[in-house]
C-alpha cells in the first residue's frame, strides 16, 4: 500500500512539474511606444525622438528608424497639434527617399489589421486607433480638395473607411482610462467624411 502510495505522489509530482515548465505564449509588441505612454511626453520630447530616429537612419542607412518615428509622431493623440510640428522631422527624408506612402500605407494596413486581431492587447489596439484617427486629420485637407481629382490621401481613406474596423470593448475600457475622448471607431470617421465628400459632389451636379 505504501509503495502504491509513493508511487502516485510520485507520478503526480511529475505532471505538476510538466505544466509548471510548459512555456507559456507571450505577445511581443511591434509599437516603439504605446499611445498612453506618448500621451505623457511634451513638444521637445517628441522632437527629441523624432531627431534621434533621423540620426540612426543617417548612421545605418536603414529606414526602418524612420518608419518607427512614423508610428510614434502618429501614436501620440494629437490633443495639443503637436504632430504638425514634428511631422516634417521625419516626413522630409521619407519624402526624399520615396518612401512616405508606402511607409504610410504600410502603417495603416499594419494599424488595421492589429485592431481586428483579438490577441493584441487593449492598450496597443487604441494606439493603432489613434495611428489611424490622427492620419485620417492630417490627410483631411487634402482629401477635400481631391474631390474632382483622387490621390493618395483619399485612398488612404477610403481604405480605413472600408476596412470597418471597431473597437473592442477592452479598447473603449481603455481609452476612458486614459481619459481620451470619443470613442467612433477610425472606419466611422472617415465614413463621415466620404459621406461628406458624396453630398458635395451631388450639390455640385446639381
Amino acid at each position: 500500500m505504501m509503495k502504491k502510495t509513493f508511487f502516485q505522489l510520485f507520478a503526480a509530482c511529475l505532471v505538476f512539474v510538466g505544466c509548471r515548465s510548459t512555456p507559456v505564449a507571450t505577445h511581443t509588441s511591434e509599437l516603439p511606444y504605446t499611445s498612453s505612454r506618448l500621451r505623457i511626453m511634451d513638444l521637445d520630447e517628441m522632437s527629441a525622438l523624432m531627431e534621434s530616429k533621423v540620426r540612426e537612419f543617417k548612421r545605418t542607412d536603414n529606414p526602418q528608424s524612420l518608419k518607427d518615428g512614423l508610428f510614434i509622431a502618429f501614436g501620440r493623440p494629437d490633443e495639443d497639434s503637436a504632430l504638425e510640428k514634428i511631422l516634417s522631422t521625419i516626413r522630409t527624408p521619407l519624402e526624399d527617399h520615396e518612401l512616405w506612402e508606402p511607409s504610410v500605407e504600410e502603417m495603416v494596413d499594419k494599424s488595421l489589421a492589429s485592431i481586428k486581431d483579438d490577441s493584441i492587447p487593449a492598450g496597443e489596439q487604441v494606439t493603432y486607433g489613434v495611428i489611424l484617427e490622427n492620419v485620417i486629420s492630417e490627410f483631411k485637407p487634402t482629401f477635400v480638395k481631391q474631390y474632382k481629382s483622387l490621390g493618395f490621401e483619399t485612398r488612404i481613406i477610403e481604405k480605413i473607411a472600408a476596412a470597418e474596423v471597431e473597437y473592442s470593448r477592452a479598447a473603449v475600457t481603455e481609452r476612458k482610462l486614459n481619459m481620451m475622448k470619443g470613442i467612433l471607431s477610425p472606419s466611422l470617421i472617415a465614413q463621415r467624411l466620404i459621406d461628406r465628400r458624396a453630398s458635395v459632389l451631388k450639390s455640385v451636379k446639381k
